[in-house]
């Protein structure tokens, strides 16, 4: 990752989509859907669905990120649209909420289509990859 030219920018993640190519790769980490968060109320399940199949389209590598269960619900968001995917599975506390009985253990998702990255010795490595585009 050293010696490569990185690009940020701030844009529309339909328009961040649209521009990217063969050989770059995409890391997504969208409003948790089903999970009352957003980003300044303008993040709606249409928004979500629209994202999930967009990434798919893809001519390039991706990970997605997404909640996938807590104690009390799984995500039928990725169900939906991730079912036939590899699913890395991260699991931790979640330390948000005002009481202690509302923190609970969460397992979080990172979807990596084969393909996406290159394996070296169990390490992940984005060698050989052009731009990556975090939304």
């Amino acid at each position: 990752m050293y010696g490569k030219d990185w690009k940020f920018l701030t844009q529309d993640w339909k328009t961040t989509l649209n521009d990217v190519a063969k050989g770059d790769f995409v890391y997504l980490d969208p409003p948790y859907v089903g999970r009352h968060t957003d980003y300044f109320n303008s993040w709606s399940d249409a928004d979500a669905n629209m994202l999930a199949e967009s990434v798919k389209e893809l001519s390039c590598g991706f990970a997605y990120s997404m909640w996938k269960k807590n104690d009390y619900r799984v995500n039928q968001h990725l169900i939906d649209h991730f079912s036939d995917y590899p699913c890395l599975i991260f699991n931790h506390f979640y330390h948000v909420g005002s009481s202690e009985d509302l923190r609970n253990p969460m397992e979080e998702a990172l979807i990596v289509p084969t393909g996406s990255l290159v394996h070296q010795k169990e390490d992940l490595s984005l060698e050989g990859l052009g731009q990556i585009a975090l939304i």
